[in-house]
Formats: structure tokens, sequence, C-alpha cells
């Protein structure tokens, strides 16, 4: 350890020599001058004091880190001799085993996780099979409920003719009226139908159409080049609640045609397609039906476009060329004799050329006036709607949902009508 009382025992001999030497320089220089020079030993003395402080301090820290690493070292052996007393062949065989145990202990843990994450997936999927048969089942049994009910009130509907034509047959028995009955009915009953898969007629929607409609007003545009129109419900109209689609997001598919007469776009509905998103299942349904427009008429109204205004202007300019060519032809020149001959005048070939130019000009305009009046006539005006009109489709004819073949019927029974018809009138 260093002594601080000797450093500090020689620092003071060294002022008291500096300060003897001090006293005899007095004498010699001035007194600003001694003050300066005692200043600056002073800071030396400072300076000096401080470093000789770091450097006990510097080797104080030195020998305390060298105590502190022999203790290290130390409890190093001290580790290594218990570790090494701890390599006992037993402890190292046991610890192998538990090593091992532990390993499996956690194979088999997984193992049995992994088993259990799987019995819970198989048993997720076998409800989720149950729950659709569940499903299918309720459906087929309401399916056979609604059969049920609509045969219990046929049945009855059934017995209860029967029923009144007894009583008409045993009245007219006892009043004697008449000697023969005649079994059974004209009268045609209509069969109930269950209001939540049936839509009645005169049932009506709202919906818009999806883009616009160019349809031509031509003869026979109806039947043979009908436009598709696509329309999009967005209410359930005049339907019953409990209807079991529901019919306001479905879309109506239709035919168009232009009247230039009423210049309004006529639309038959044709098809009803609907998704169910309970079931994910798609029905589509022959449909007879209207469309109306905003303002409540049947049809919507359209902008007429004329597309044959440019042929007949170019008729037009073809006729003009061909009576100019006609009117240029000329007459030929003719003199009169006193006896009362006529004498015709030749011509050159500079006359015939231009006269056989003049004719054929006028035989071209007017053939060009003949080829742009047929392209006139066969050119009909257009009738244009724009997208997102909000129209309303009246269904004229009832339908159950997913029902096809309902145009089909309505002609046949068109044809049946007008046979018998025919046979009425020849028979009258």
């Amino acid at each position: 350890m260093i002594n601080l009382k000797e450093i500090f025992k020689n620092l003071r001999k060294q002022r008291s020599n500096l300060t003897s030497s001090e006293s005899e320089l007095i004498e010699n220089i001035s007194v600003s001058t001694y003050r300066r020079a005692q200043e600056r030993r002073w800071l030396y003395i400072c300076l000096i004091i401080f470093g000789v402080l770091g450097v006990a301090m510097k080797l104080q820290s030195g020998s305390s880190s060298k105590i502190k690493h022999e203790e290290k070292i130390k409890d190093v052996g001290r580790n290594i001799g218990t570790s090494y007393d701890a390599m006992d062949g037993n402890k190292i065989w046991q610890n192998h085993f538990e090593d091992k145990l532990r390993n499996s202990q956690h194979e088999l843990q997984e193992k049995v996780e992994k088993v259990i994450h799987d019995m819970r997936a198989k048993e997720e999927e076998q409800r989720k099979h149950r729950d659709q048969e569940m499903q299918k089942m309720a459906e087929q049994l309401k399916f056979a409920q609604d059969e049920l009910r609509s045969a219990a009130l046929e049945l009855k509907r059934v017995s209860d003719i029967a029923e009144s034509n007894k009583y008409e047959q045993e009245a007219i028995i006892r009043g004697g009226e008449v000697s023969s009955i005649k079994i059974g009915s004209n009268v045609q009953w209509d069969k109930p139908k269950d209001i939540r898969d049936y839509i009645p007629e005169t049932s009506f929607v709202s919906g818009y159409t999806l883009g616009g409609i160019v349809t031509s007003t031509g003869i026979n545009t109806a039947s043979e080049n009908a436009t598709p129109v696509v329309i999009r419900l967005s209410n359930r109209g005049n339907l019953p609640k409990n209807i079991n689609v529901d019919i306001s997001k479905c879309r109506v598919q239709g035919s168009s045609y232009g009247d230039l007469s009423s210049e309004r776009v006529i639309i038959r509905a044709e098809k009803l397609i609907c998704i169910d998103p309970k079931t994910e299942l798609v029905t589509t349904s022959d449909v007879i039906g209207v469309v109306h427009g905003d303002d409540g008429m049947n049809g919507i109204k359209g902008k007429v476009i004329a597309t044959s205004s440019k042929h007949i202007k170019n008729a037009f300019i073809g006729s003009m060329l061909s009576g100019l060519a006609s009117s240029s032809k000329g007459i030929e020149g003719l003199t009169l004799t006193s006896l009362g001959a006529v004498n015709t005048k030749r011509q050159g070939f500079k006359d015939v050329a231009g006269q056989g130019l003049l004719n054929g000009g006028s035989n071209a305009g007017e053939k060009i006036a003949d080829y742009y009046l047929r392209l006139a006539e066969q050119m009909s005006p257009v009738l244009t709607v724009p997208g997102g009109v909000k129209v309303d489709v009246i269904f004229t004819k009832g339908f159950f949902l997913g029902e096809v073949g309902m145009q089909q019927k309505i002609a046949k029974a068109r044809k049946i009508n007008k046979q018998v018809q025919a046979e009425d009138y020849e028979e009258y």
C-alpha cells in the first residue's frame, strides 16, 4: 500500500524549501510577478496531487480485481472438483435413463394430443353430416306433410261434392220431376295450393332493369327477333311473408320488342331465377307476366331513333341525278321542206358520245335511287331505353316455384281453344 502520510510530508518539505527560495526572490522582483509565479506553482502542485491520487486509486482497484480473480479461479476449481466427484457410473446411467424417459413421455403426450385432435375433427365431421341428414329429413317430412294436407283438402272437397250430389239426387227423386239421374257434375273445381310454394295470379313485385334496351320496331319482331331483358327484383310486392323463397333477391328474364305507335318497349316475363341462401340451391321457374314502367302503363317509354333517313337522302340524290341526265338529252333537229318532207339532221360522234353518257348517268341514278329506297324500307326505327329503370312485374299466370314448361302449356291450351272454336263455328 502507498503511504500517503510520507507523500504529504515530502510535499510540505518541498513547499518549505520553495517558500524559503521564494522569500529570497521577493526581494529582487516586483509584487505582481511574485503573485503570478506563486499561482502557477500552486497549479502545478494541485496537478501533481491529483495525479498521485489517481495512480493510487488505480493501483488499489487493480489489487482488488486481482483478489476477486483469484477467488473466481478457486470457485471454478472447486466446481470442477465437485463435477469430477459427480462423474459416477450409476448417476450417469440414471441421468440417461431419466432423459430417455422424459423424451418418451413427451412423444407419448404428442401422440395422445394428435389422437384427441383427430377424434374431435372426426366427431365434428360426423356432427355436420348428422345435421345435414336431419335437415334433409326435415325437408322431406315437411314436403310429406304438405302433400298430406293437400290430399286431405282434396278428399274433403270430393266428399263435399259427393254429399251435395247425393242431396240433389234425393230431392229430384222425391219431387218426381225427372225419370233419369245424371251422375257427376260439370262444375270444375280448382285445387287449393300451399302459399309457401305457389305464387298466384296478379301477384306483383318491383325491380329495375340491368342494362339498357335497344329493340327494333319492325314486323314480326315480337316472335322472331325479341331482345332479351334481365330485371333485378328489389322487394316482395304483395307476396306473403311465409313464402319459402325470398323472391326479392331473384332475377326475372324476359323478352322485349318495340311498339312504334305508342313509342314503348313491351316486355314479357319468361323465367324467374332464385338462389336460396339456406340450401344454396338455384331454382328456375317458367313464368308468364307483363312489365309496367314507372308511369304505371304497360311497357317502358322509349326514345325513337330513325335509321333510314340517310338512305332516303341517298335515294333522293340518285333520283335528282337521274332526272338531270334525262332532261339533258335534248331533241333531235328536224327541218321541213316546201314539199312537206322531213329531213333529219345528222349527228356527229361527239353528239352520240354525249348522248350515251347522259343515258348511262340517268340509268345509274335510277338504279341507285331504287337501291337506297329498298334499304330505307328494310331499316325500321329502333326504340332505346336506358338501364336502371324502375319497373313492376305482374304475373298473369300462377305457378309453383321450380315449375317448368309454362309457355308450352299455355301454347297447347290456346291451340286446343282455337280448334274447339273452329269446330263450334263449323257446326253453327
